[in-house]
């Protein structure tokens, strides 16, 4: 498990400009598997399958080519228990952050009835995290180029998506809920157990 003591993460790396060259969408999950998947769609990219405190989907998309096969993160959506959804969505001149259909001030600090909390920061010009307090989870939008959703070691074998199951096993990160393996194209995102 890498980054620092007592916390993985998982990174996404995507370059809309590559698009020509074919650079595919490439996943390093919580527990160091490398992977690729260039699906054009909503995908759940980090769940809490456990306790059900947030649940993180990654937004790509891709050109419309029969040549070109790539994709790119356009947004993040993330629910988090208590407080509702945020989605962070990249354009061509700007990143915003809405809360429950609100767009938030960067950088601010938002709390939900039951005490959940999430901090919205405004690091550099594309670049937003946003921290949920009451899980110790971040989450980093790079723009078009990267996210990383970090969590601590609290939610060890409690994971599931594209990040995997954050259990120390690589080889069984892209299991289905079943216990099927999964195998994920390079290509168009389509599965098959």
């Amino acid at each position: 498990i890498r980054w620092r003591s007592g916390y993985a993460k998982c990174d996404v790396f995507s370059d809309p400009h590559s698009a020509a060259t074919g650079t595919q969408q490439t996943y390093f999950t919580f527990d160091s598997l490398l992977h690729r998947f260039q699906g054009k769609c909503e995908y759940i990219l980090a769940r809490d399958c456990t306790g059900r405190l947030f649940d993180i989907h990654i937004e790509n998309d891709a050109p419309s080519s029969p040549v070109i096969h790539t994709a790119w993160t356009t947004g993040v959506a993330i629910r988090v228990a208590g407080l509702g959804l945020v989605k962070v969505i990249h354009s061509a001149t700007e990143t915003i952050v809405y809360l429950n259909g609100q767009r938030l001030a960067r950088p601010s600090t938002n709390r939900g009835i039951d005490g959940s909390q999430i901090t919205v920061s405004d690091a550099v010009e594309d670049q937003v995290e946003i921290f949920l307090a009451s899980s110790d989870v971040k989450v980093t939008f790079f723009g078009n180029y990267e996210t990383r959703v970090s969590v601590p070691s609290s939610f060890k074998n409690r994971m599931c998506g594209l990040c995997g199951n954050y259990n120390g096993k690589a080889d069984d990160d892209m299991m289905l809920p079943t216990g099927e393996s999964l195998y994920v194209s390079n290509v168009n995102g389509s599965t098959s157990a």
